[in-house]
């Protein structure tokens, strides 16, 4: 896809961009543009051309640009023996970098992953520098492509490859570029209910109904990471998902109603046996427009509630009231509870417990997103970190 202000080259896009920049941006000096486009690159990564980091500068400064573009080679349209080869697509799956050995005794390396366009699929193989694209995870699952300057041979089976060499470029996110003319790599959302151990990637959209902060940790490598872990909701059910660095910081400010999209997300069990979805890429998360109300999902009556049930919402009245008590981790607040059904044991821990102390026989509580376990025969009603209680 080469954008075409002017019917000319990439370089003559490039200084129309810039002079339009200066034209309604007098206060800055050409050397200064040049300066914050290079400032661009090295934030967006190596992937981004000069032209892609113009114009993202020039939308930061509110400069519209209304720039016309030619699409590239159509993916059905490919043959082998081309060469210097443009076509746009979104990666819908990713092979690792694989080293090997030349004649001569020197290293080369590999990588290549499928690209499509909605009118078919292809094979694109990135040869040495190029592979270090995968490797440095700058190409991920579901990102737009533009691959120029490649050329195309018969692989295995028969089938047209796109190879990307010393003269190729490959652009992550290349602007001008609609979403929604490219496939998605993600299966279509499905109900929360219907999610079970078995499955492997799912989507899913809904509400929050439950979210925590943010949490920073080193991983045993000294590395730093973020995990999030929010409930979601959609009418069916609620699930917990869990979203890790990039995926973490996507969801950082929602609140209780905000609603996600979660795409190709991880299907994983639990320690406890619960079914969780686990998602790592800032690409996989879509955060929607509009606020939900938060609705009693359908209360339960304590004679309902079983060992390894999750979210559960019940209203109930304080029999017996405990102080939080601390132990190594954190601390825990053991109440009694009951309702017209029966009697449980209700546990606030951590953050819930502090609750405890304005707690008084009589009162009476919401409770939402609980979970119960069984300890010596007996069922514990639990409020964790995504469990919430109202005092009457």
């Amino acid at each position: 896809m080469r954008y075409l202000p002017d019917g000319g080259s990439g370089e003559a896009d490039l200084e129309a961009v810039i002079q339009r920049i200066l034209a309604a941006r007098p206060e800055l000096s050409r050397e200064k543009v040049l300066e914050m486009i290079k400032e661009r690159i090295s934030q967006l990564g190596p992937t981004v051309s000069m032209l892609s980091a113009a114009l993202n500068l020039a939308r930061e400064l509110g400069v519209e640009i209304d720039m016309k573009f030619e699409l590239g080679t159509p993916v059905k349209d490919l043959v082998s023996g081309l060469r210097d080869v443009t076509i746009t697509g979104r990666v819908m799956r990713i092979w690792p970098v694989r080293r090997f050995k030349r004649r001569d005794g020197s290293t080369g390396k590999m990588a290549s992953f499928i690209l499509a366009d909605g009118t078919g699929s292809v094979r694109v193989v990135l040869w040495d520098d190029k592979a270090d694209l995968v490797e440095e995870g700058w190409l991920e699952l579901g990102r737009l492509v533009r691959v120029s300057h490649g050329y195309t041979r018969e692989g295995l089976g028969g089938r047209v490859e796109l190879h990307v060499g010393p003269r190729g470029n490959v652009e992550v996110n290349p602007p001008g570029v609609d979403e929604a003319d490219y496939p998605s790599p993600f299966p279509e959302p499905t109900q929360i209910s219907s999610i079970s151990p078995e499955a492997r990637l799912v989507s899913v959209e809904g509400f929050i109904s439950a979210i925590r902060p943010i949490t920073a940790f080193t991983r045993p490598d000294g590395s730093p990471g973020k995990v999030l872990r929010l409930r979601l909701s959609d009418g069916t059910g609620s699930i917990t998902c869990v979203l890790w660095n990039e995926a973490a910081e996507a969801c950082e400010g929602l609140e209780i109603g905000s609603k996600l999209r979660l795409l190709g997300a991880r299907v994983r069990e639990s320690l406890t046996g619960q079914v969780e979805l686990h998602v790592e890429r800032d690409v996989q998360v879509e955060v929607l427009p509009g606020r939900a109300e938060v609705p009693l999902g359908g209360l339960m009556k304590i004679s309902d509630m079983k060992p390894g049930l999750s979210g559960v919402e019940a209203i109930v009245k304080v029999l017996r009231a405990g102080r939080p008590r601390e132990f190594r981790t954190g601390q825990v607040a053991t109440l009694v509870v009951g309702d017209e059904t029966g009697t449980i044991r209700l546990d606030l821990w951590d953050d819930k417990a502090e609750l405890a102390r304005q707690i008084r026989p009589g009162d009476v509580l919401l409770v939402r997103n609980a979970y119960v376990r069984e300890r010596r025969g007996a069922r514990i009603l639990n409020v964790g970190k995504l469990g919430s209680v109202e005092l009457n």
